[in-house]
């Protein structure tokens, strides 16, 4: 029996190997269309899968037929993979398994394959000894042992076992002793099925960081470091005499490496300081030390691209970008940055009016959108581990049929200051210069502003001062763009008020918090799930007796579209006001009588709202071909926006939600996933909401008009003292399923 085993441990090493064997199908072969286990109580079909050779023709071979990866049977493999299972189940605590193999022919050339699992009964752990750990203090000897991979009770799992041993080896490396070592040693009971585990620590003497040796080399082989050594010194945030943690070595070389200064980073322990006994200075009596060495090879200082690119609603679009990352020296950075957007639709380029469809029904589309910006960073301030920056810009921005934004100038000023490896703050003072336009009936009907006087003193250029505090909690694993698991969380509270140096008039508190969970999917992929909440509070009264107050459009709560509720278009989620595309006129005593034109449409202006809801949960799955490439995505986005005014308070009603599901892929490119998502809007109702009309000028007086159903015609006219518009009007239900569904394209995950 011992042969037995020691061949099936050889084979069981093997393993990684074989799967190197040849699996292609030639002629006289047979494929392997099914792979199937019975009495796998205890592992999944992946755990066992990934332990054998043998392996079934790929999804869509299997189900399509026509096209895929044909796999066929190795039998010399076929003959070992009964053996690796019986090591597999071996290490894993079961002693008395049994495997049984079967082939059963599917067709000609086809076959499917069984292995017939008999787990047996398993070997407990019913001692479990740590040791070594006597010279450690009592409160970190709690926390060494505490959570290990083994308990008692629990399965003797032989990989469990080397999982702990190298748990504990992590947590003394991590608590300063970067020599440590654990042995581990067991005994079983074949006969009571239970195991004894020891595992014995090796502390080795406790050590603080000696010297920092700072090893650069030039990008040319001929020339200087750019950056000096006290500077890496400074951004790797290790300090001489700070008791040794292997994991302040990892977070030293991602802060180089964010730089974006180095192409190649390594710290760790000089050679020299390895050796036992360690180095011969002593601190404090009874700690060594060990000396740093932080090896980095120089990439480029300067860099320029430019890129164009397409969007759903931006039309076409480019963007240049140079930065010099030597600049002044000490790693400070310069970054000069210009975006152009609603090219083709915005004059002077309005080449292309046949494309872009969605952009087309934008009420600004023909405003050409653009950013200048020149920002200078720095990786610390005055040796402290925060990173200020600051930017001065100058942009004109449109949201999709809400408002333009036009600021001719502006800076921001902010610190970012990595608390902890996962926690990040952010704090920032922001002034700028410019106004906010938005459509006559969007200043109605949110803050009773009708008349052209009160709605031309919102529209005036005013300072707006902003201070702002984000705060991120980031546990994500994986790419940030397609994260494999864990959490990230974000809140950011933005304040506005004279006392910081902004207009009267533009005065408000905004909140929003943002909550993601990334849970793996075995081998299939990922659930990804998202709750986002918001609410804008004050505000600078308005006239009039509704209690609303201004809140700047740019400030209020949107949601729809592709980063949102991707059922509805962009910003089409919450309160909204109608703009016909053409109305009817008929005089009644001498007054015009406007009518919407309900067959010929309307424009929807999104008001926003002081509070809103979004939630999504998407199952992003691997596919089935090209799977490094491509990713489906199913997903179901849920939202709301209101509207409440100061005497109601911020309310937010769940059960108002509105559901939108859908499916996506994505394809992974350098730039990011770029994504295509289709949602689909189940709700057959349409938002009621109140109808305006805009004239065209006359004798340099554009009135505005409310044209709902059912206004009286000496009650059209809007103005201070005029009665609110009803909202009652609800535009023709889109009708057909193809009509219900919304195109969203982007770059990048919508969360």
């Amino acid at each position: 029996m011992s042969r037995v085993l020691a061949a099936a441990a050889l084979t069981a090493v093997a393993a990684t190997a074989a799967r190197g064997q040849d699996l292609a199908c030639g002629p006289g072969r047979t494929e392997v269309r099914r792979l199937q286990f019975e009495g796998n109580r205890s592992f999944s079909y992946e755990d066992l899968a990934n332990a054998i050779v043998t392996t079934p023709s790929s999804w869509t071979r299997r189900t399509i037929r026509l096209f895929g990866t044909r796999r066929c049977l190795d039998r010399d493999e076929f003959s070992r993979d009964r053996l690796r299972l019986f090591v597999f189940y071996r290490n894993h605590g079961f002693p008395d398994v049994t495997v049984d193999t079967a082939e059963r022919a599917l067709g000609p050339g086809v076959a499917g394959i069984l292995f017939r699992v008999h787990e047996g009964i398993p070997t407990r752990i019913d001692a479990l000894l740590i040791g070594g750990l006597d010279e450690i203090d009592p409160a970190t000897r709690g926390r060494m042992a505490k959570d290990l991979p083994v308990s008692i009770g629990g399965r003797f799992d032989k990989y469990a076992v080397d999982a702990a041993r190298d748990t504990l080896r992590l947590r003394l490396e991590n608590t300063g002793y970067p020599f440590a070592d654990v042995l581990r040693s067991y005994t079983t009971d074949t006969v009571r099925h239970v195991a004894n585990v020891e595992l014995d620590a090796v502390p080795g003497p406790r050590a603080r960081i000696g010297r920092i040796i700072v090893q650069a080399t030039p990008r040319t082989p001929t020339g200087r470091p750019k950056i000096s050594d006290a500077v890496v010194r400074r951004i790797s945030e290790l300090d001489s005499g700070a008791l040794y943690r292997l994991r302040d070595l990892g977070i030293a070389q991602r802060e180089l490496y964010q730089t974006q200064d180095y192409q190649r980073v390594n710290v760790g322990i000089l050679a020299d300081t390895t050796g036992a006994p360690p180095r011969r200075t002593q601190l404090g009596g009874t700690d060594t030390t060990v000396d740093i060495g932080v090896r980095v090879l120089e990439g480029y200082m300067h860099s320029a691209r430019v890129g164009v690119g397409w969007g759903t609603l931006d039309c076409f679009r480019t963007q240049a970008q140079y930065t010099d990352r030597d600049f002044l020296g000490q790693t400070d950075q310069l970054q000069l940055t210009a975006l152009l957007t609603k090219i083709g639709l915005a004059h002077p380029f309005d080449f292309a009016p046949g494309l872009c469809s969605q952009a087309r029904q934008d009420i600004y589309r023909d405003t050409l959108n653009y950013s200048v910006s020149a920002g200078i960073g720095s990786r610390t301030l005055f040796g402290l581990h925060v990173n200020p920056h600051l930017t001065v810009y100058s942009a004109k921005r449109s949201e999709f049929n809400a408002f333009v934004r036009s600021t001719p100038i502006g800076g921001l000023a902010s610190l970012t200051d990595r608390v902890t490896p996962t926690i990040t703050l952010t704090p920032s003072y922001e002034l700028e210069y410019g106004a906010t336009y938005a459509q006559a009936a969007f200043f109605c009907v949110v803050f009773s502003l009708c008349s052209q006087e009160d709605q031309a003193r919102a529209q005036q250029q005013r300072r707006l001062a902003v201070v702002s505090l984000a705060a991120a909690w980031d546990r994500r694993r994986g790419d940030p763009d397609n994260p494999i698991g864990g959490t990230l969380a974000t809140v950011v509270f933005r304040h506005a008020s004279r006392l910081i140096g902004s207009d009267p008039a533009l005065e408000f508190d905004k909140v929003t918090a943002d909550a993601a969970w990334y849970v793996p999917l075995a081998d299939v992929g990922v659930v990804a799930t998202r709750v986002r909440v918001g609410a804008v509070f004050g505000g600078s009264r308005v006239p009039g007796d509704n209690g609303a107050r201004f809140i700047p459009p740019e400030e209020r709560l949107y949601a729809g579209g592709p980063t949102t509720v991707r059922g509805y278009p962009q910003n089409g989620l919450g309160p909204v006001a109608y703009l016909p595309n053409a109305v009817t006129v008929d005089t009644v005593g001498g007054v015009p009588y406007y009518q919407p034109d309900r067959a010929q449409g309307q424009i929807v202006i999104p008001e926003g709202g002081n509070s809103s809801i979004v939630a999504n949960i998407e199952f992003r799955l691997h596919s089935p071909f090209l799977p490094r490439l491509l990713q489906w995505t199913f997903f179901d986005d849920g939202g709301q926006v209101w509207t409440t005014t100061s005497r109601g308070g911020i309310q937010m009603p769940v059960g108002q939600l509105e559901w939108t599901p859908g499916v996506g892929l994505r394809v992974f490119s350098p730039v990011g996933p770029i994504r295509v998502d289709v949602g689909y809007d189940p709700h057959s109702h349409l938002r009621p909401g109140p109808v305006y009309y805009n004239p065209p000028l006359a004798g340099g007086v554009a009135p505005l008009f409310c044209v709902t159903p059912g206004t009286l015609p000496g009650q059209q006219e809007q103005g201070a003292n005029a009665p609110a518009c009803p909202a009652t009007y609800v535009p023709a239900p889109q009708t057909g399923f193809f009509r219900r569904l919304t195109l969203n394209f982007s770059i990048g995950q919508a969360f």
